[in-house]
């Protein structure tokens, strides 16, 4: 009977507390209150709650009886903690090098830092640590469409003008257009058509130039009828209105060389922000908003290529892959300072005399 007792209430308790993870991750509740609601629950309602359990009707409990529920509830309040320990390195990640922040200088071609984190708390400890004066001197921001990083730019680095990566920006629309054309696959096109096969087999093309798109013909195999890639291409995208227009803006996206002022610039962006957000699409109107709400940004990286010196993130994207070979040939880092300190020492300090 006590033993049924403290397992039941031990239950409620673990399953109290994979409530409160989920509703952390979901963000319902913030780390602080998940902490403080978890705490509260562990050390004070649940022993409360185990004692008051098995107390007699009276309000009595024999001593002997008492002694046999702090031995099982400590002893299985133990074997929860244990289980935690042992089961936390399958469930979770660790949060602080999750996600790494690394600066880099753009004109020498090699890594400045590495921040432990991009978070906004980690990010503002390290730039506040900084001297004014040299936050002054930084004349461009780099960086993608994290809103911490637009933070960042705007309070430690006022003088500089913030370029939202173009690598960035297309990925964007790609992605939203290769889902619309799977969608467009599924629902439009009849399976084993010349459509359906191709929009299957051929993905990449709509998703790159149109020069691109190799001067060649696609035969169907059930109607041997030949069909060009530019016709096969041209049929396939009819088929959906919204996956029209989006390759239509994709085009024009990759023709950007073309605009020379800020000014042209930004009216650029704020069309194409509006033809996706005249679509029927949720996924359009999403990255049509992310335009919108990055279209002074947007519209320096585009102004700010015409100097022959083109602003972007591609250097940051190479060290990238160094640094996930280093992780990979450490089989990983448990320690961030000797992270680090390894690539620091092996893309930047290597190339020093």
């Amino acid at each position: 009977m006590i033993m049924e007792i403290v397992f039941w209430q031990m239950l409620t308790l673990f399953i109290i507390i994979v409530v409160g993870l989920i509703c952390g991750r979901t963000r319902v509740i913030t780390e602080s209150e998940t902490k403080g609601i978890s705490g509260l629950i562990i050390n004070v309602f649940n022993p409360a709650l185990v004692f008051s359990s098995v107390i007699n009707n009276r309000g009595r409990v024999q001593d002997n009886m008492l002694q046999s529920i702090t031995i099982i509830a400590i002893a299985m309040f133990a074997g929860l903690i244990l289980i935690g320990i042992v089961t936390a390195g399958f469930f979770s990640k660790d949060k602080d090098q999750q996600y790494v922040c690394i600066l880099y200088d753009f004109h020498n071609r090699e890594i400045v830092d590495v921040i432990r984190n991009r978070r906004m708390p980690y990010l503002r400890e390290y730039f506040n640590e900084i001297n004014p004066i040299e936050r002054a001197k930084v004349k461009f921001v780099i960086s993608d469409m994290y809103d911490a990083y637009a933070t960042v730019a705007r309070h430690y680095f006022k003088n500089a003008v913030h370029i939202v990566d173009l690598f960035h920006v297309i990925r964007l629309l790609t992605t939203a257009i290769n889902q619309l054309r799977v969608r467009t696959m599924n629902m439009h096109a009849i399976k084993k058509t010349a459509e359906y096969n191709f929009m299957k087999q051929h993905w990449k093309l709509f998703l790159c130039r149109t020069s691109k798109v190799p001067d060649k013909f696609y035969t169907h195999q059930k109607t041997n009828r030949r069909y060009h890639f530019d016709e096969l291409l041209r049929y396939s995208l009819q088929l959906n209105n919204d996956l029209f227009t989006a390759y239509n803006i994709l085009q024009d996206l990759f023709r950007y060389d073309l605009r020379f002022t800020y000014d042209e610039a930004l009216l650029f962006i704020q069309r194409i922000s509006t033809n996706l957000a005249d679509t029927s699409s949720p996924l359009l109107h999403a990255v049509g908003d992310s335009y919108h709400k990055w279209r002074f940004e947007i519209a320096s990286a585009f102004s700010y290529t015409q100097n022959k010196i083109r602003y972007t993130n591609s250097i940051a994207e190479n060290i990238n892959n160094q640094i996930k070979t280093i992780t990979k040939a450490a089989y990983g880092y448990r320690n961030f300072d000797r992270f680090r300190k390894r690539v620091m020492l092996i893309i930047t300090y290597k190339k020093k005399p």
